[in-house]
């Protein structure tokens, strides 16, 4: 086998050696999440209900974590006036976004934090520059208090925190 520097940097991550250790703490994080989920949804596991949250496993280290939020007011129908007058007050009292994110293990995982990278950032009366800085800001803090004891349902919940802050 050859190991190389270069051969390294142009190693496939999901074949590459350097990269076993990863691959195993990955696959071991996500199957303790999903076991303990035991059949719920993360946002009930977390009691979070006003968040729709899901965990898809694109590789062995690769994952997708998506976030949707939706807040409307029912009120709004009631009102004895044109739907096109209750849609376009909707328009402006209504917010929701949608994040998808990736959440790449890194080779030297467990000991340094998997990469999170935003896959695409949808949002209505919110502001996209906030959700980017909260991705970027939960990676850059994880990087400097880190802990091989961080498995990724609670690298998760602590994003989760952050999110809620801006709601």
């Amino acid at each position: 086998m050859d190991l190389n520097p270069v051969a390294i940097l142009t190693a496939d991550p999901l074949i590459c050696p350097t990269f076993a250790y990863a691959r195993k703490f990955a696959l071991r994080s996500y199957n303790t999440f999903i076991n303990n989920l035991n059949g719920d949804s993360i946002n009930k596991y977390f009691d979070v209900e006003c968040l729709d949250m899901t965990l898809t496993q694109q590789d062995t280290l690769n994952y997708t974590f998506c976030i949707e939020y939706k807040n409307t007011y029912p009120d709004l129908i009631k009102l004895d006036i044109p739907y096109d007058a209750i849609k376009l007050i909707k328009s402006y009292v209504e917010r929701r976004f949608i994040l998808n994110i990736n959440i790449f293990f890194v080779k030297d995982s467990p000991f340094k934090p998997p990469l999170w990278s935003p896959i695409k950032i949808t949002t209505h009366n919110f502001k996209q520059k906030d959700f980017e800085h909260i991705i970027k800001r939960h990676y850059q803090e994880n990087r400097h208090d880190w802990s091989p004891y961080i498995m990724i349902e609670k690298d998760i919940l602590y994003f989760i925190e952050r999110i809620m802050r801006i709601l």
